[in-house]
Parts: structure tokens; C-alpha cells; sequence
């Protein structure tokens, strides 16, 4: 079997509409009524914004040599991160963009804080992005407005008594990257692939630390559409992503690494110290235990949100992951999962760094607030046909003894831009008429009497372990959606089974997935 195509397949995304643009733009205007006013105030505090506004005033002037103090007087110790001449403790990526920023709005702080903005407007677009298909688009932009307003995150944009502009960005590409990955998913297509790994290497430009986030999250995907778990993305699309990556940040690492030999080395273990004590290197004095889940660092990055919030977040987006299977949920989930866990195990606990949980952490809320067990049955999309491309998928029933997979396959029917044809577990069509003498209506297509699957339609057709072992226990006949292809259920070709293709062709009803759009 080759490796580049997953067996799960996500749906297209029929989320583009010009309703989606409007409502970006609202948030992008809501973003700049926040956070824009009085962005250039001339104040520049002790905190980290004062070192990175002094190194990207160095890279407006020699461009590939960031430094604090162009010419000391007294030999620099590279080991004092804080008062060195050539300042690679950060990437230079932040400062690069606020070095041509300076040469459009001149030598001033909005320079390098325009960075800081584009990273918070991008990671609240992205939580739009993500959380529409799930929550829906009115969650989906509250939440997103509701990030936007955070005050902690007004002040790392403003830079008020503390500001970090790498931060920011790391946020931002992290966001997008993740959004690219789920649109390259749905869309199948290894060009947007290339897009998120761009954004990866964005991100690696800004800071190390959390840039390989969704690196992880696109392989984990990757393994689990091979394993039947959810839709993840194509092999090819993954290996893009990670080219695409590398290709953007190997090259500085590399520059630096040659020219600077030993600042590379020690900037390198200071990285690393981040995570793992060091007492060779000096990190600052952020340093906390390394099983301290919960302290006060989380708790102000976090004001006014609990400090406990992305430990609940990831508690209930793993367990909705397994019980939906749908892309964006497993996704937020292991990516809310990754980021708090290598931020509360690292050694360092700065609260600027703790801001990259913030993102997927407010994802869960619109999530959760928008559950499709609460929304009338006649309200949901997934009961009505749907208009999309091609013909919609036909299942078609048979009639087989207990106990019997409570999987449904089924073959999507090509249609103009189908990339794929199989899909798991697709949007299907079933008819309660057509074994109604022999499993008494039952049918996934609406569970009802004593041989339905309890709640099918609005958990995808997985039941609880439980409900498993008491419907494998009932003898009787059971009605699964099989393919009907013969290579692939040979045998099951029955007399009965063609009868009740024939019965389903003339009377069938829409059954909601819950990868349905």
C-alpha cells in the first residue's frame, strides 16, 4: 500500500464564502480598535522590549548582523545575552521585519511593534479559521473577538511594562500554520501544504522554542488517518510542509552557525536550558520546578482566564477527538496538548512564552459552547441534502447476522473535483424501508427500536463499549453500510442484499457524519 495516500479522507472545504471574508475583515477592524491606539507611544520600558527594540535598530543597520552595541568600547562577554554586541539570543526574524519597517515609518518604536500586531491579528483570524466548522461561525467569532480582547495580550502588542514581540509572532505563524493545515487536509492539495510549512519556517525565524508545533500535529495526523482514526493529510502534503520548513529556516541557522561559531554554541545551549536545567548557561531568573503544571506565571499569563483553562481545554477536546473523529478537534487537541505540556515541563516559565496556549486554548471555548448533541435535529446541516459538487454518496443496506463491524464504509461517487473516492465515514444514505421486515427500521441512517445503534447519527456510528457488548449480545439482524465494491466484500454479494439495493434506490434519507458539512 503505498504511503502516499491516507485512508481517511477529509471533505473539501465548503467553507468559503463571502461571508467568511466579511466576517474576517469585521475581526481585523475589531483587532485595530483594540489594540492599535496609541501603538507608537514612545515609552519603552526595561522589560524584553527594550533589548529588542536596541537589536532591531542594530539590523536597520548592518541587515545579517544583529547587535545591541555596534561598536563597545570594552570587550563584550558573549555569555551576558543582555549587554552583548552581536545579539543572537532570539531569532532575527521580528527584527528583520522591524528593520524594514523603520525605513517605511521611520526609526520609532511602532516600527517593531507593527510586528507584534500583524501576530496577534493573525493568530485570532486563524481562530476563526479553525473553529468555524466545528463551533460554527457565531462561536467561531466570539471567540476570536474574545482573544483579541484579552488585556494581557494588549499589553505584549503595546508593550506596556512588559513586551515581546517574539512572542507575538511565534503566535501568529503558529496559528496560521495550523489553519493551512487543515485547509491543505480538506482541500488534498501538497501546494498549501507548502504554505503551513512556510509558516512553520516563519515561525522558527521568530522563536524555537513552540515553532515545531504543527510539524507534530501534521505527522500525528498523518498516522492516525492511517490507523481509520480521523482524516489527516496526504504523506506528500506532510513531506511538503517539513521541505517547505527547513527550506525557510535551515539557511540562517547555518549563516550564523559559520560565522559566528561559538555565540551559535552558547545560544544553542541556552535554548536548550529553556527546557532543561543547565548550570553552565544564564537564563534569567524565571526559573521554577520542572513538575510545576500549575504556578503564578500561568496564572498572570493567562489574567483574567482560570489558570487551569488549556488543562481543561485539552482534557475535553480528547475526549471529543475520540468521540467524533473530526479533523479540526483531534488537531486543537494535540495541539493544545503539545503546547501545554512542553510549557509547564520546561524549566523557564516566562510569561510571554506562556501566551503561545492562549490561541488554541480559546479555540476549545466556541467548540464547547456550540455542542451538536444540543442543536435540534431539524437545525442541523448534515439532515438536509447537500448542493455540494458531484452526487452525494449512496449506501446501500444489507442485511447480515449479529454480530457484525459497527464501522460504516462507504464509496463517495466521483463527481467534478472529487479528488479521492474513499472516505471514512462519509456522508451516507440509508433506508429504514429498505430491511424493515428483517431488523424492524433499524438502520443508521435513525436509530430506533431494539436493534439501533444508540445515538449513531450524532456520534458518527461509534457506540460506547458498553452499548457494543449489549447489541453483540442480542441475537437478531443487524443492517450495516457496506461498499459495493466486489473486489473488496466479495461474498457479501448476496440475493438479499441486491433486494435491498433495489428497495434503498427508491426511497433513502440523508445520515449525518461527523465529518458532515
Amino acid at each position: 500500500m503505498s504511503t502516499d495516500a491516507p485512508i481517511v479522507a477529509a471533505p473539501p472545504d465548503a467553507f468559503q464564502k463571502r461571508l467568511d471574508g466579511l466576517l474576517i475583515v469585521a475581526l481585523v477592524v475589531w483587532g485595530l480598535a483594540q489594540l492599535a491606539p496609541h501603538l507608537a507611544h514612545p515609552a519603552i520600558y526595561i522589560w524584553d522590549e527594550a533589548m529588542h527594540q536596541a537589536a532591531a535598530r542594530g539590523t536597520h543597520d548592518t541587515f545579517f548582523t544583529p547587535h545591541i552595541y555596534k561598536d563597545p568600547v570594552f570587550p563584550a562577554d558573549p555569555r551576558h545575552w543582555w549587554a552583548a554586541h552581536v545579539w543572537m539570543h532570539k531569532p532575527t526574524g521580528p527584527f528583520w521585519f522591524g528593520a524594514l519597517m523603520m525605513h517605511v515609518v521611520g526609526v520609532t518604536p511602532l516600527a517593531l511593534r507593527l510586528a507584534s500586531l500583524l501576530g496577534h491579528l493573525a493568530a485570532a483570524v486563524s481562530i476563526y479559521l479553525i473553529a468555524r466548522r466545528p463551533a460554527g461561525r457565531f462561536w467561531a467569532v466570539l471567540g476570536a473577538a474574545g482573544f483579541l480582547a484579552m488585556p494581557f495580550g494588549w499589553q505584549l502588542v503595546q508593550g506596556r511594562i512588559f513586551g515581546d514581540v517574539t512572542d507575538c509572532t511565534l503566535t501568529g505563524c503558529n496559528a496560521i500554520a495550523v489553519a493551512l493545515l487543515f485547509h491543505a487536509t480538506r482541500q488534498d492539495s501538497w501546494r498549501w501544504g507548502l504554505a503551513a510549512g512556510a509558516a512553520v519556517g516563519l515561525g522558527f525565524l521568530c522563536k524555537t522554542g513552540l515553532a515545531l508545533t504543527p510539524l507534530g500535529i501534521a505527522a500525528t495526523l498523518w498516522a492516525l488517518s492511517r490507523l481509520r482514526f480521523c482524516p489527516g493529510p496526504r504523506f506528500s502534503t506532510v513531506v511538503a510542509m517539513v521541505g517547505m520548513a527547513v527550506l525557510l529556516a535551515a539557511p540562517w541557522s547555518f549563516y550564523s552557525a559559520w560565522r559566528w561559531p561559538e555565540l551559535h554554541d552558547l545560544e544553542a545551549r541556552v535554548t536548550r536550558a529553556h527546557l532543561f536545567a543547565d548550570p553552565t548557561v544564564d537564563v534569567g531568573p524565571w526559573h521554577r520546578p520542572v513538575d510545576a503544571l500549575l504556578n503564578e506565571v500561568n496564572t498572570q499569563s493567562l489574567a483574567p482566564l482560570p489558570a487551569v483553562l488549556p488543562l481543561l481545554a485539552f482534557v475535553w477536546l480528547l475526549v471529543r477527538a475520540v468521540r467524533r473523529r473530526e479533523l479540526e478537534v483531534v488537531g486543537l487537541a494535540l495541539w493544545v496538548g503539545a503546547t501545554w505540556l512542553v510549557l509547564s515541563l520546561s524549566v523557564v516559565k516566562v510569561p510571554a512564552i506562556a501566551w503561545g496556549r492562549c490561541p488554541p486554548s480559546w479555540q476549545r471555548w466556541p467548540s464547547r459552547a456550540r455542542m451538536p448533541d444540543a442543536i435540534p435535529r431539524s437545525r442541523r446541516r448534515s439532515w438536509r441534502r447537500s448542493p455540494r459538487r458531484g452526487s452525494s454518496s449512496t449506501c446501500r443496506c444489507s442485511v447480515m447476522s449479529a454480530p457484525c463491524s459497527p464501522r460504516c464504509w462507504c464509496r463517495r461517487a466521483p463527481g467534478p473535483g472529487s479528488p479521492r473516492d474513499w472516505s471514512w465515514p462519509p456522508r451516507r444514505r440509508c433506508s429504514p424501508r429498505s430491511c424493515a421486515g428483517a431488523c424492524r427500521g433499524s438502520c443508521p441512517g435513525r436509530p430506533r427500536g431494539w436493534g439501533s445503534w444508540p445515538r449513531a447519527c450524532s456520534r458518527g456510528c461509534w457506540p460506547s463499549p458498553s452499548q457494543w457488548r449489549r447489541q453483540t449480545t442480542r441475537p437478531g439482524i443487524w443492517t450495516t453500510c457496506t461498499s459495493p465494491t466486489p473486489a473488496r466484500w466479495g461474498a457479501r454479494s448476496t440475493s438479499r442484499r441486491r433486494r435491498a439495493v433495489s428497495s434503498s434506490s427508491r426511497r433513502t434519507r440523508t445520515c449525518p457524519t461527523p465529518w458532515s458539512t
